[in-house]
């Protein structure tokens, strides 16, 4: 079941970023408008910017020019703005302008530029209601998951019935399927605090990454919210929502927007907390002798460690430490892998002591020779592999924690010379 809505998650994260990436060549660029400008186009320029600014009346002795700006277009400029400076009339507050008798060309070129500057705006903001959508839903999904497979924590001998969810059903497994899409959909109308505390108290999480980053996923919602219902202003129910650190930035009746990076962090942060909670109560789920850890440890590898998200894969490795379902082998392989996300984050002072401390004694050949690799201890590296059959010369290859090991001079000349 886990493996269907990662799936699913992962499907839609992917296609999420992919076109976030991809929007900038939608956009009209400044400098394409100002190629296409004519006499028309500047006089909506300009109309536009009176607006945006809240001048009224501008008249052309009154514009700054930089320095570098042409100096036949500054006269174009002054020529169009007053010879139309009798039809353009904008309001003092700026929200509104009146435009009378305006020729249709430079209507349409006024549109056009309004249009250009707000979409950017419209395809970020979208992006950013496409990503909580998909964060309920991935909530959801689990919950559905997890009321299926344990329905007692529904409480069903209190449940009662009502006449129609009994016509709607053909059988008790009908009612029992109802009541958890009932119970799902209550559990969605309260606030993502909610979601958490239910996870930790009905399903025994620990959900330390989420815990630690839930004033950033609570700010995201918010500005969601208030991108939907409130036109992207700041307001009393924003403010109340959000950390004291985001409420120092902004005030009410503050707009805000959101921007390429801003979107682009929300979903490498929804991914992390989707897939944290989800791998956290996948292998709580599974028994120490079943296959289920092998099965996450796989979809950290392929999906994260060898595309080089060494920032993600790390706090899901982390995630995998903190159960006790591990064996030996695998808990293992979580701290190696752990420990290279850290030296490839430029973070290895970190945790270089905990590397130095592991006992590899009694380890496979394989995790000795990551540890002496971690430790760049190349000339150990290669004595020790060559007396050993445990690690392959295809994953000494391909595995990412051997990439600087790969880059060493004694892996140079014995390649270079047996690949020659």
């Amino acid at each position: 079941m886990y493996t269907s809505i990662v799936g699913s998650f992962l499907n839609s994260i992917h296609s999420l970023r992919f076109y976030v990436n991809s929007v900038d060549p939608i956009i009209m660029k400044e400098d394409e408008l100002l190629d296409k400008l004519d006499n028309d186009s500047i006089l909506a320029m300009l109309m536009f910017l009176a607006k945006e600014l809240k001048i009224k009346n501008m008249s052309a002795d009154e514009i700054l020019f930089p320095e570098d700006f042409p100096e036949d277009l500054v006269e174009e400029v002054k020529r169009g703005l007053k010879y139309y400076s009798d039809i353009v009339d904008i309001s003092m507050d700026g929200k509104t302008g009146r435009y009378r008798s305006l020729p249709k060309t430079v209507k349409e070129s006024y549109i056009k530029i309004e249009a250009s500057t707000k979409q950017g705006d419209i395809l970020y903001s979208g992006s950013l209601m496409l990503l909580v959508t998909y964060f309920e839903s991935t909530i959801a999904k689990i919950l559905k998951t997890d009321l299926q497979k344990h329905p007692k924590r529904l409480s069903l001998d209190t449940k009662t019935v009502s006449y129609k969810m009994l016509e709607m059903s053909d059988s008790i497994e009908d009612v029992r399927n109802l009541l958890i899409e009932d119970e799902v959909m209550t559990m969605m109308y309260k606030s993502v605090s909610d979601w958490i505390e239910y996870f930790r108290k009905n399903i025994k999480l620990k959900l330390v990454y989420t815990t630690n980053v839930l004033p950033e996923l609570i700010e995201i919602i918010a500005r969601r919210n208030i991108i939907v219902h409130n036109e992207g202003i700041v307001n009393n129910q924003y403010m109340n929502i959000v950390s004291e650190d985001y409420r120092t930035k902004v005030k009410i009746g503050d707009f805000i927007s959101v921007d390429k990076q801003y979107v682009l962090s929300a979903i490498d942060l929804v991914e992390s907390i989707c897939m944290s909670i989800i791998l956290e109560i996948w292998i709580s789920e599974g028994d120490k002798d079943n296959k289920e850890i092998e099965n996450v440890l796989a979809i950290i590898f392929d999906e994260y460690l060898i595309f080089e998200k060494w920032e993600s894969a790390k706090i899901l490795y982390e995630v995998c430490l903190e159960s006790n379902k591990l064996q030996l082998a695998d808990e293992l392989i979580c701290k190696i892998n752990r420990w290279q996300c850290y030296k490839w984050l430029d973070r290895f002072n970190e945790i270089e002591d905990e590397v130095k401390d592991l006992d590899i004694t009694a380890c496979q050949p394989r995790y000795k020779l990551a540890v002496l690799a971690l430790l760049d201890k190349y000339e150990d590296f290669f004595a020790y592999y060559d007396e050993q059959d445990d690690l392959k010369e295809n994953e000494l290859k391909e595995w990412p924690l051997f990439r600087e090991v790969r880059n060493s001079e004694i892996y140079i000349q014995r390649y270079s010379v047996s690949n020659g």
